[in-house]
């Protein structure tokens, strides 16, 4: 049986693993620790609130969800940074289950909206998320790689 819950300081390592994974399916190198999961997750400045799905005492899922500040709806509203379930436990309602307790903690708090982004690959993702409602939007997510923020930066003086 699937139990959706808040994340605590002990899961950090099942975490790293599977964030570690996550990175890795998305194309990223997976280099997170559980040390680097306690400060993204359990400290004080943490902007992060970490969901997990649990069967049995394992680990088989989890979501990262931060609040921010919307000037366009001008409200409060959730941003789900990270949602991911073990391969073989997919296509079993468990990451249905985690967006669906993120929806109900987001209105809970008042939120007005819940955003995500999804890589244009994805197909399995983008397919799921339209089965609950979700809609592709733009803006096109932009960012700065670690080199180019530090060169831009040189130039503020």
């Amino acid at each position: 049986m699937i139990a959706i819950r808040d994340g605590r300081s002990a899961d950090a390592e099942a975490l790293a693993r599977m964030i570690s994974d996550f990175n890795v399916e998305e194309g990223s190198p997976g280099r997170i620790t559980s040390e680097g999961v306690n400060d993204l997750c359990f400290s004080i400045q943490s902007p992060y609130a970490p969901l997990v799905a649990e069967d049995s005492g394992v680990l088989v899922g989890y979501a990262l969800v931060m609040r921010y500040f919307d000037t366009e709806p001008c409200a409060w509203c959730s941003y789900m940074q990270d949602l991911y379930v073990v391969p073989d436990r997919r296509s079993e309602g468990v990451g249905r289950r985690l967006i669906a307790t993120i929806a109900r903690t987001a209105l809970e708090m008042g939120h007005q909206e819940l955003v995500w982004h999804v890589r244009e690959h994805n197909a399995r993702g983008r397919a799921f998320y339209r089965r609950i409602g979700g809609q592709e939007q733009t803006p096109i997510p932009v960012s700065l790689s670690a080199e180019a923020l530090r060169d831009l930066a040189s130039e503020a003086g």
